[in-house]
């Protein structure tokens, strides 16, 4: 066991460490704490300058000493072996002149600083001085090393980290809120709840913290406070299956790192998997509400009623032509091949592509439909428009979709609308016809029930 001393000691009598191991060894003081400001110094913040501020605020904490040795040339000194980011912070504030030429700005903000705030208290420190540097090690490896199986450091991930400044009066994360949703929802199966404990919590959050993927699932965050767009029921769904695929690696973090991996896995889920774009009337309830026993114990939950689902108005801003929400399995390949492509190609950028391929879409959609379901005086060989209108009477003459329902692709059959096929006709090939991206994704919306409805099959 070392021995070790408390002592207050003077800050001009601290030396900064030549041999700090956050960088080379260097020759004198002047040089190691001009290195240690290059190497704390980044293009968004000095890490040196918040430290000084928080020093100044709140004073140094008392549960981390610095830890020091008597220097070997001169007892009156002092080389510092941990602490040596606030003791270089502290002789800035009391000497600017320090920082490097280099960083002006900086060294004008330790100015300030330096001319604002009484730094009397600064002036001696409480140490814990060892005799060597050798019998200090032990605490410093732990400290800086890890978690040496649980004798160093141990970290808080994420969700512990959210927790306390949900605690210290902070406002609970979206995904803080999302896992205290699983836990306390009787819609989630038991294992679905433990596999919510042990998952990558940043993977979780990654997904969640897209927009897409929230609107898929049937959450909202806004001001930081999360609330459900759909049922509750319905949104365990899509839960379900990511907080199980992330437990058993089916999907790992280069499966969902980028935009574009994130859609795609979207694709993946199954129809029953699916949150359904159900929502009663009504005002939506919260998460931090759902599964408190405490509130409105004694009020027994209307049941749903019955109604059929309809996709819900997709706004126009968007990126892509096909929203997330949007999902159909079509089973033939090449129809397949070119919704995935739709999905995740960017209308503002590619206007031109996006017209031409919608009419590609829409046509062999249609096609695909024939083939399995033919019609009599309607075929593949039969103009664009003619094909649509003799599948949407069918549709509505079989009862499978309404006369409202079918609205807005009859809407397209309309030499008058800007969704018309004489307009998607003229994408493809007028070159004196130039699409806009308000026109397309309009088009989009007014056939997309009817594309859903064909596809389903």
């Amino acid at each position: 066991m070392t021995n070790f001393e408390y002592k207050r000691i003077k800050l001009t009598n601290l030396l900064v460490n030549t041999e700090n191991y956050r960088f080379d060894p260097v020759g004198s003081q002047i040089e190691a704490i001009q290195v240690m400001v290059r190497d704390q110094n980044s293009k968004s913040a000095n890490k040196l300058y918040n430290l000084a501020i928080d020093i100044l605020e709140n004073g140094l904490n008392p549960s981390d000493l610095t830890v020091v040795s008597p220097y070997t040339d001169d007892e009156s000194l002092f080389v510092v072996h941990e602490g040596n980011r606030r003791i270089t912070t502290l002789k800035l504030l009391f000497q600017p002149d320090l920082i490097p030429q280099e960083f002006r700005s900086l060294q004008n903000k330790f100015r300030e600083l330096h001319v604002n705030n009484d730094l009397s208290q600064f002036e001696e420190l409480l140490c814990v001085v060892y005799n060597t540097y050798e019998e200090a090690d032990h605490w410093i490896e732990i400290k800086h090393t890890g978690e040496m199986d649980g004798v160093g450091t141990v970290r808080w991930d994420t969700e512990q980290q959210e927790r306390f400044k949900a605690n210290t009066g902070g406002s609970k994360s979206a995904i803080l809120q999302t896992l205290e949703l699983v836990e306390q929802s009787e819609h989630f199966e038991k294992e679905t709840k433990e596999n919510a404990q042990i998952i990558g919590v940043t993977n979780l959050e990654r997904l969640i913290s897209d927009p897409d993927v929230r609107s898929f699932l049937g959450i909202k965050v806004k001001n930081n406070e999360m609330s459900l767009e759909k049922p509750e029921q319905e949104v365990a769904k899509g839960l379900t299956k990511i907080i199980n695929d992330l437990s058993s690696k089916k999907i790992i973090v280069n499966d969902i790192y980028y935009k574009k991996d994130r859609l795609k896995y979207l694709d993946t889920f199954e129809d029953n998997e699916i949150p359904q774009d159900v929502v009663e009337d009504g005002e939506r309830a919260k998460v931090s509400d759902v599964g408190d026993t405490d509130k409105g114990k004694d009020k027994e939950k209307p049941p749903l009623k019955p109604k059929r689902i309809v996709s819900r108005p997709v706004s126009k801003k968007r990126k892509n032509l096909i929203p997330t929400e949007f999902v159909v399995r079509p089973k033939d390949d090449r129809v397949n091949n070119i919704y995935r492509e739709l999905k995740q190609l960017e209308v503002e950028k590619f206007t031109n592509s996006a017209s031409v391929m919608l009419r590609v879409f829409i046509e062999l959609s249609i096609d695909y439909y024939l083939s399995i379901n033919p019609i009599s005086g309607v075929d593949a060989s039969k103009s664009l428009n003619q094909k649509l209108s003799g599948v949407i009477d069918y549709l509505e003459k079989s009862s499978v979709l309404t006369r409202k329902e079918l609205q807005g692709a009859r809407y397209v059959l309309s030499s008058k609308s800007v969704s018309s096929t004489e307009n998607l006709n003229a994408y493809v090939h007028s070159r004196l016809v130039h699409p806009s991206e308000s026109e397309i994704k309009t088009t989009w919306d007014n056939i997309a029930l009817f594309i859903k409805t064909i596809l389903a099959n």
